[in-house]
């Protein structure tokens, strides 16, 4: 049995597909699905890049995949992202087809399922940066909760609120319109054995409760800001009837009370 090591990084701001292409100067790339580039190298040595922000090296020593990941991240201001990496294991010359926890078995190396393996482990790192954003969102919501009930506070905590919403917008449609995780790639449907594996494959890598996990949150922490600019807006109301009672209550006694 042949062991080939399977390496992705995903990224949690947009990058272009052409910088990234940078950090392999000694490959020819062709365009490939999902607005992805492919490239061929020596023997098994393989390298996608996606659009929705991940790379995976396929085949790449140990040596190889940490000399093209110091580039990348030369290349994008690896400061200014989160990074999220996984790896996984491909084994040819098995007895059939087959998933396990960090490793695919295959009887032969095969072109299509290996896209498929690429796809779905890029998918599923650039859901990890997902759920580390969706966490971080959630530690950040505790200083905003905590001016909610000072009204001289109203403005900035008004503003955070507003900007946590934003927030949850962006990652919505990240999930929607940018990862598009749920779409298998086109030739899965045209092999029986391409379909098996890349189901498995989903099942490993757990992506409908991941997915569902992050959905939930997220509408639960829309929830919560959605209630906290109500009770902000109520308790703005009361402040104002508060003034205006004291204002007709000025101008009361002013009437009945004669000046000097």
């Amino acid at each position: 049995m042949e062991t080939l090591t399977c390496q992705a990084m995903a990224f949690s701001n947009e990058v272009a597909l052409e910088l990234l292409r940078n950090a392999f100067e000694d490959f020819t790339f062709e365009r490939g699905e999902e607005h992805s580039l492919k490239a061929t190298g020596d023997g098994k040595r393989r390298v996608f890049i996606y659009r929705f922000r991940a790379i995976v090296l396929i085949g790449f020593s140990v040596d190889e995949i940490k000399k093209h990941q110091e580039k990348v991240r030369s290349l994008i201001s690896a400061d200014k992202y989160l990074i999220e990496e996984d790896d996984f294991s491909v084994i040819t010359d098995s007895n059939q087809a087959s998933v396990r926890f960090n490793a695919v078995e295959l009887p032969r190396w095969d072109e299509d399922l290996i896209e498929i393996l690429a796809q779905v482990l890029a998918r599923s790192t650039s859901l990890s940066i997902v759920e580390r954003e969706v966490n971080s969102l959630i530690e950040d919501s505790s200083g905003m909760t905590s001016t909610v009930g000072e009204w001289f506070f109203y403005g900035r905590a008004r503003r955070q609120v507003h900007e946590h919403l934003q927030d949850v917008y962006q990652i919505r449609h990240r999930l929607i319109l940018q990862l598009s995780l749920l779409r298998a790639p086109d030739h899965v449907w045209e092999d029986e054995q391409s379909e098996k594996v890349y189901k498995r494959l989903v099942e490993n890598f757990d992506f409908l409760d991941r997915l569902d996990g992050v959905e939930r949150t997220l509408e639960l922490s829309s929830d919560v800001a959605r209630f906290q600019l109500e009770v902000m807006h109520m308790r703005r109301s009361e402040i104002l009837e508060i003034i205006i009672i004291l204002l007709i209550l000025v101008e009361v006694v002013h009437t009945f009370i004669p000046s000097s």
